[in-house]
Formats: C-alpha cells, structure tokens, sequence
C-alpha cells in the first residue's frame, strides 16, 4: 500500500517540475534531492489517521477499516482510503487481551536523500494515550472484563512517535516506483 502510494505522489510530483520536449516524451534529469524535495511538498497534503479500536463485536474489539489515507484536493474534499490495521490480541484463560491504536495522526511527512535511495519520515501525534490496552471475556455473550482486565493494561503514550521507511527507486513501466527496503517504528 504505501509503495503504490509513494509511487502515485513521485509521478504527481515530478509532473509539478519543469520539464525539457525531447521528440515528444517528457525528460528532465533530477538530482536524489530535488526528488525528494517533490516528494515532500507532494506528501505535505497527506492526511493519515491511524485507529483500529472499536465496540465489542465477535468477542474483540478490534476495528475493521477504521485507519485511513486521504489524499487533499486543492478544491473539494478530497479522497479518503480506508484501510485495516491488524489484531495483535491474544485469548489467554477465556479473555482476549489487546492493544489497540487510538486516533493517531500524521504530523507532517518528510523524505530525504540517501546514498541508495530515499528515507520518508512520518511524524506522528495522538491526543491522550495512543494505545490502549483492553480486555474482553470469550463466551456466548462476550463482555468487557471485571477483573484482570483494562486495570491491568494501562495505556501507553507515544511521544515523538515516527515511522520510517527506506526506499529504493525502481522502474515500474514506464514510471517511477518505491520499493520498501526497511521500517523503523519509533519514538
């Protein structure tokens, strides 16, 4: 998912630039920096939210679709994709136990040049904890845990919270795509 958006943000972005006729192709050689300062102004649009905490439903309380990507238009709302973040939970002795990720939001994006590619950088900022641990009992009528439950998994801050990603240009017919080398998640 992010490879294809990076790939559509590259091809915008570089679309932006001055570019050179040459027997009727579009052709202008670009150095890794002016590359990724395109990406960064193209990505400045992008809203991201992460979320995946939800109502009980089928003993969890894992939200399907509930992170998205929006993409800003210069006129009119724009397009959001909707995507799922996975369930990390565990049953142990009849609870599900979780973590879950609670409004989380980017903060800006960032790409810079490296000697073999590219680093995107996205900032992230949550407004009380950005993960919060619940609890929920297995059975016919599954239900918020009474005991051994959220009181014991209290929630989790995420100061300067970051994601980054290491990119490596490749050909993607006759365009400009990302490959994702590595992930870093941190803060």
């Amino acid at each position: 998912m992010l490879c294809r958006v990076v790939a559509f943000v590259v091809a915008f972005g570089l679309l932006l630039g001055p570019a050179h006729a040459q027997t009727s192709l579009l052709r202008r050689d670009l150095s890794a920096s002016e590359v990724a300062t395109a990406l960064t102004v193209a990505l400045q649009r992008v809203q991201i939210h992460l979320h995946n905490h939800g109502s009980i439903n089928n003993g969890s309380v894992h939200a399907a679709n509930a992170s998205s990507i929006k993409w800003r238009a210069l006129q009119g709302p724009g397009t959001r994709t909707r995507f799922t973040l996975p369930d990390v939970s565990a049953v142990m002795l009849g609870r599900r136990y979780g973590y879950y990720l609670n409004h989380v939001r980017g903060d800006g994006i960032f790409v810079a040049p490296q000697p073999d590619g590219f680093t995107m950088t996205v900032l992230l900022k949550s407004v009380g904890p950005a993960m919060i641990g619940k609890c929920v009992k297995q059975g016919a009528t599954p239900a918020p845990c009474e005991t051994l439950g959220d009181g014991v998994m209290p929630g989790i801050g995420w100061q300067a919270g970051r994601i980054d990603a290491d990119l490596v240009p490749v050909k993607f017919g006759r365009s400009l795509a990302f490959e994702v080398r590595a992930v870093r998640i941190g803060g």
